[in-house]
């Protein structure tokens, strides 16, 4: 999850915003695969314990290999997005849609 949202961090940084909720995670992984500074950071930024991560892999919870679940509320000043872990037996999330205080903060620190 924190190099997902490490990548919706670079990904703000160059457009401004964050990818939509609609195919935003879908977004991040082409945004992975072909933003230039990306590519050129890829092996450290898509690392885990000094294996690779492929980037399609980065939207997927390790646990259970589910699918991260991604919102937006881009109707407020910063715009805020929740990134969260779909398994059942965590309630992990980064971010807040309503708090924003909780910008781009992981709920386990």
């Amino acid at each position: 999850m924190n190099t997902v949202k490490d990548v919706l961090i670079q990904y703000d940084v160059r457009y401004g915003k964050y990818p939509p909720a609609e195919g935003g995670l879908d977004s991040v992984v082409q945004f992975v695969q072909t933003d230039s500074a990306l590519i050129s950071i890829s092996d450290s930024l898509l690392s885990y314990k000094g294996e690779p991560i492929p980037a399609g892999q980065l939207i997927y919870s390790p646990r259970d290999q589910q699918r991260f679940i991604y919102s937006v509320n881009d109707t407020i000043r910063p715009p805020l997005y929740l990134l969260e872990d779909p398994s059942e037996d965590y309630d992990d999330e980064i971010g807040s849609l309503s708090r924003t205080t909780m910008r781009n903060a992981p709920s386990w620190n």
